[in-house]
């Protein structure tokens, strides 16, 4: 896991993750110089440690997958 923190593009998607989920091509652009299979090994990476986490959108026109950052401890069931 601590290789992921020190990975090149680790800390630059986290960074675009932070304010909202973003479908793969729009972070893909977010982050100039990026090649799709860096961009795809770093999220799948990512996702396998928690630390990210794939979203389906079924409401969308065809299939799109979008990523978030991965909450740091699960909501309450109480909230």
């Amino acid at each position: 896991m601590l290789g992921h923190l020190a990975g090149r593009w680790t800390s630059l998607i986290r960074t675009a993750l932070l304010v909202e989920p973003l479908l793969y091509h729009a972070l893909r652009r977010a982050i100039t110089g990026i090649s799709d299979k860096s961009l795809a090994a770093t999220l799948r990476s990512l996702q396998h440690d928690g630390l990210s986490r794939a979203e389906d959108r079924p409401w969308t026109t065809g299939p799109r997958t979008s990523a978030r950052r991965a909450r740091s401890k699960p909501p309450s069931p109480f909230a």
